[in-house]
């Protein structure tokens, strides 16, 4: 495995790095994604992160990046906000094809249905589950979470 190269990304584009992490085994290239297509993320973290072929991205709120407007509704914040995933993980390379797991943080028991219906309007596919919290980051409503893979994940 010493010889080996590391896994190089076929586009570099919107990509910060790369940067190799490895041990006496495995080497990791990771490599930071922003796109001006999701909302710029508001802390010291990066829209997502693409370690190998795996996909990383950071929790994002229903903004729409173009107004920096929140959407009406928490079932258009929910569409707004996997939008913006959708943009991520494309310029990582990926799609929700990929995606194992993505949750939606909501605020209010109430908003569960709306919440829903948004992750279905999008086509998030069954990884898109909405979840209850009391809590919601000061810029807007529910955002979304996401864990992919790139290049030929299985789907369960």
């Amino acid at each position: 495995m010493a010889d080996e190269q590391p896994h190089r990304l076929a586009s570099q584009d919107h990509r910060r790095g790369p940067h190799l992490t490895h041990s006496s085994e495995v080497r990791i290239e990771t490599c930071a994604v922003t796109t001006d297509r999701a909302p710029a993320a508001q802390g010291p973290y990066s829209q997502a992160i693409v370690a190998g072929d795996f996909v990383f991205c950071s929790g994002t709120v229903g903004i729409d990046p173009v107004t920096g407007v929140v959407a009406e509704g928490i079932q258009a914040q929910t569409e707004q906000a996997l939008t913006n995933l959708a943009a991520i993980l494309e310029a990582a390379g990926s799609s929700f094809a990929e995606v194992v797991k993505t949750t939606i943080f909501y605020a209010e028991v109430d908003h569960f249905p709306a919440a829903q219906r948004g992750a279905r309007a999008t086509h998030a596919g069954p990884a898109a589950g909405p979840v209850r919290t009391g809590q919601r980051p000061a810029a807007a409503g529910p955002p979304g979470d996401d864990r992919g893979h790139r290049d030929g994940a299985r789907r369960l």
